[in-house]
């Protein structure tokens, strides 16, 4: 797990996990966050971006706790052009009996908490995931929805 100080500027970021529609919440999902910034290397063993930063569980009300994620000052949004003021993140939530689900570019601003709200699906009877490209369930948080 990454260790913040307290004086290094972060956010926070819930992932609630569903299933039907947003009806169920889903307990004992496996959530992993990984690192998409270099800049949050530090220390002798530093993560890598791609590495896993957090892994956690959802709770019986299908959000994990409120994880702390190292991000840009919110300084850095006084200065527009010079540096993007948010920090971004891979997540990853799997659940056995579900589809894999997989968000890149997830935004974690300085002091602000990030939710993410994910809808797991039911993988078919008798299939099992490995018959499920990722690429089926990848979503972009920069891009805008195909509606």
């Amino acid at each position: 797990m990454y260790n913040t100080q307290e004086t290094t500027p972060h956010g926070y970021l819930i992932v609630k996990v569903y299933t039907a529609n947003g009806a169920i919440p889903l307990e004992g999902a496996f959530v992993s966050v990984s690192s998409k910034e270099a800049s949050l290397r530090d220390g002798d063993a530093p993560p890598l971006p791609g590495d896993s930063l957090i892994t956690v569980r959802t709770d019986r009300s299908g959000a994990t706790k409120r994880l702390v994620l190292p991000a840009p000052s919110a300084q850095l949004s006084q200065s527009p052009g010079r540096s993007r003021p948010f920090a971004v993140y891979d997540i990853t939530v799997e659940l056995e009996g579900y589809e894999r689900q997989f968000f890149f570019d997830a935004p974690v601003f300085d002091g602000i908490t990030s939710i993410q709200p994910v809808l797991l699906k039911p993988l078919p009877e008798n299939a099992r995931e490995s018959n499920f490209s990722p690429y089926e369930s990848r979503s972009y948080e920069n891009e805008n929805p195909n509606l």
